[in-house]
């Protein structure tokens, strides 16, 4: 094949064990601990692949919870950098790999947020290049019209028309900077305090 590109638009969550540091009262953390005893490949970023066997979609920690009571196949309904890399490599190394992931906490697939992270970014794979929409401790902030649509979706895909081409050919150091720019933009003009930053990690 001349080139992968995927394009991941979905719900982020952080890894349990980083969210067990906060100290504050958490409701969620008896889930959280078990999860992590039950599916320690878990103790990842995450993004969630599909719904419940009911077709709910409830918050983070709950679908986790419903996970654990269930006992569905991790890998069926979460996306981790482990799970995806394991995927990626099934391509051929000289095969360009575009990924883009539109989440919140998704550059913790592609910038490692602990030590314990490192190994399993997908960043590893060859010929990857990667655009997450936030950093791992960021938020993905939503449209002020909706509270599904997200700015880096709209930002993208605006610059995805304008620099006509295949995702092999497309120059995606100066799209990915155009994206950057103006959604730095965007949340400037809304007056937002907390801003997420698209991370971008071009291929070797």
């Amino acid at each position: 094949p001349e080139y992968l590109y995927v394009y991941v638009t979905s719900q982020g969550g952080m890894p349990p064990s980083l969210t067990l540091k906060d100290t504050r009262e958490l409701p969620q953390r008896p889930v959280l601990e078990a999860i992590i005893k039950r599916f320690p490949e878990l103790d990842q970023f995450l993004l969630r692949l599909d719904a419940m066997a009911d077709g709910s979609t409830p918050p983070f920690e709950k679908f986790l919870l419903a996970l654990h009571q269930d006992r569905s196949t991790a890998a069926d309904l979460l996306l981790s950098p482990k799970y995806f890399s394991d995927a990626l490599r099934a391509w051929p190394a000289e095969t360009p790999k575009k990924i883009v992931l539109n989440s919140s906490y998704s550059g913790g697939f592609i910038e490692a947020a602990d030590e314990m992270f490192e190994d399993d970014l997908i960043t590893s794979v060859p010929g990857l290049t990667g655009f997450a929409s936030a950093r791992w401790d960021q938020l993905n902030p939503t449209l002020a019209s909706s509270d599904k649509k997200t700015l880096f979706g709209l930002e993208f895909n605006r610059a995805l028309e304008a620099h006509l081409g295949t995702p092999k050919t497309i120059d995606w150091l100066k799209l990915s900077s155009h994206v950057r720019q103006q959604i730095a933009d965007a949340q400037r003009n809304r007056h937002q305090r907390d801003r997420s930053e698209p991370l971008f990690v071009p291929a070797p």
